[in-house]
């Protein structure tokens, strides 16, 4: 305001849209503020004429989107380089448009505050167990908290967010060691990456990577000998959750809301060992660790499966299927508007007035 040097148009409107639908808005009380004698009220309706028009065919997205030559040679160099990892796989199935959007164009995007604090967690968790992999000895509950408060401050938050998740952070790991402490044991591995380096994971012709959060050992550490034949090491996955801990049937994606998404991902997991040369294990186990308790109960949670060779095989024709349509450069808007859309961090621009009522 402090910038004009003649006239000064302050404007509000009646309603505006949120993430939930239309709301009412009322002006500023900073405007009752100004002298009325300065003030001079005008009608904007000769300055709207057309404009809601012209805002419905700039707002409406094609149904059809006519991919031109240059965004298709940069899809095709990005798919190029590109490898298709478990969370990656899962975002095409739940929208391929979205994919574009973070997997291939990479579009610069906000980190909510519940990431954030996954991620500094995670950070805090590896450093933990990376310690306790070297020494064998369990860390002192002071180094998990130093490497929590780190990682946090190191993400993009307000000072209020900071103090609020520190507090969270502290509490939640400081019982998450106390309920599991007694079962703790030197992990394997932490922090394991596949498909990168000198070790290629390729599924025919497609390349494959991810990240295991800690692996951890079934059986003895060492090659046991049966008939004369190297028997190879049987290890499991654990998978880091923060948020509220999931049911069975949830990570399963046998209820109604959910999609399978943690299985598949579990799953994804146990193929990319089998393609990596330099992985001399077998993973038969998976597990997802919810970091935090149940807000009802109190009560922390793992839930542990048993991953089949039916299970990879079934992956591996939907992994063949989608990366058929990655390179066709299919990607349409979702066609399940009510179970992705309204977590999705694109949906006003998909849906600028507002997620349809039913499938598109």
């Amino acid at each position: 305001m402090t910038r004009a040097k003649q006239q000064l148009f302050i404007t509000s409107a009646v309603n505006y849209q949120t993430n939930w639908g239309r709301k009412e808005s009322n002006e500023t009380m900073f405007t009752y503020e100004l002298p009325s004698k300065l003030i001079d009220k005008i009608s904007v309706d000769k300055y709207e004429h057309g404009v809601k028009e012209i805002l419905e065919t700039l707002l409406t997205p094609a149904k059809e989107a006519v991919v031109s030559a240059d965004e298709k040679a940069f899809l095709t160099q990005a798919i190029a380089n590109f490898k298709l990892s478990p969370t990656a796989l899962n975002t095409y199935l739940a929208c391929p448009y979205k994919f574009k959007l973070n997997n291939l164009m990479r579009a610069p995007r906000a980190k909510s505050e519940s990431m954030s604090f996954g991620t500094a967690i995670h950070k805090a968790l590896e450093k933990f167990f990376k310690e306790f992999k070297l020494k064998r000895k369990l860390p002192d509950i002071s180094m998990l908290h130093r490497e929590f408060n780190q990682a946090l401050e190191a993400e993009i938050l307000t000072e209020i967010e900071v103090q609020r998740l520190m507090d969270r952070g502290q509490l939640t790991l400081s019982n998450y060691v106390a309920e599991y402490e007694n079962d703790f044991a030197p992990p394997i591995d932490v922090e394991r990456f596949f498909g990168y380096g000198f070790a290629k994971t390729i599924l025919g012709s497609i390349p494959l990577g991810g990240k295991v959060d800690k692996i951890e050992m079934i059986t003895e550490n060492r090659k046991q000998k049966t008939e004369n034949k190297e028997q190879r090491q049987k290890v499991r996955v654990v998978d880091y959750k923060t948020g509220q801990p999931k049911s069975r049937g949830e990570i399963e994606g046998q209820t109604k809301s959910s999609t399978g998404d943690y299985k598949r991902q579990l799953v994804f997991y146990r193929l990319l060992a089998e393609l990596d040369q330099a992985f001399t294990a077998t993973v038969t186990e998976a597990e997802l660790d919810f970091v935090e308790p149940d807000k009802q109960t109190g009560k922390y949670k793992k839930e542990r499966f048993t991953i089949s060779k039916q299970e990879v095989e079934e992956l591996k024709k939907t992994i063949f299927g989608v990366w058929n349509d990655i390179t066709a450069l299919k990607f349409p808007l979702t066609h399940d508007t009510q179970k992705h859309c309204p977590r999705c961090e694109w949906r006003l621009h998909c849906w600028p007035e507002g997620i349809p009522a039913g499938p598109t």
